[in-house]
């Protein structure tokens, strides 16, 4: 059964979670790779796809467990 959880937060924090900590792509994508491990993924792929096009994607796939609540 599922379960709704709730939380207050404060805008600021969703800044300096956001904006303040990844100031750009190279970070962006560090983090997800980072991130990735957290979740005790034992691998992780990334996958650039129709690169300098302006469809281009980076695409990030992980082996993780992902959250519980």
């Amino acid at each position: 059964m599922a379960k709704n959880l709730y939380f207050k937060t404060n805008s600021r924090h969703i800044g300096q979670l956001g904006r303040e900590l990844v100031t750009d792509f190279v970070t962006a994508l560090v983090e997800l790779v980072k991130n990735s491990y957290d979740a005790d993924a034992g691998s992780v792929q990334i996958k650039i796809v129709n690169a300098n096009t302006p469809r281009s994607r980076i695409i990030v796939t992980d082996t993780g467990s992902g959250m519980t609540q």
